[in-house]
């Protein structure tokens, strides 16, 4: 690899890092990644890699056992938007193409589930 082509490598990489930094620090919600906790049997903690908490997730009364899958799916949501929001962006740029008009509306139904994650709507 030549120099140049180490520097332009080098210059990508930081400029995904600061793109990144920049997202994160104008995110409506706190940034990710967020892990799961156990805090016992049937209580699953939430909380963001610096260590505040998201959530708490307990087992219902009726006897359902879904706090860990609850807790695992709030702990995606941060890493699930940002993998849309970057769909989004690839498939907007393409669905203008008369030949890709079907993903129109999966991408109406993704744009939908953003604007409902980050209070976009009602």
């Amino acid at each position: 690899m030549t120099r140049l082509e180490r520097d332009r490598a080098a210059a990508l990489a930081a400029s995904k890092a600061s793109q990144a930094k920049a997202k994160r620090e104008n995110a409506k919600h706190t940034p990710g990644p967020w892990m799961v906790e156990p805090l016992g049997s049937a209580c699953f903690e939430v909380k963001c890699e610096c260590g505040y908490f998201i959530a708490t997730c307990h087992d219902g009364v009726r006897g359902d056992r879904n706090a860990d899958v609850n807790a695992r799916l709030i702990a995606g949501a941060p890493d699930l938007l940002a993998a849309l929001q970057r769909i989004v962006a690839v498939l907007d740029k393409q669905v203008a193409s008369p030949h890709l008009a079907e993903r129109a509306s999966p991408l109406a139904q993704a744009k939908a589930a953003i604007s409902k994650a980050t209070g976009e709507t009602a």
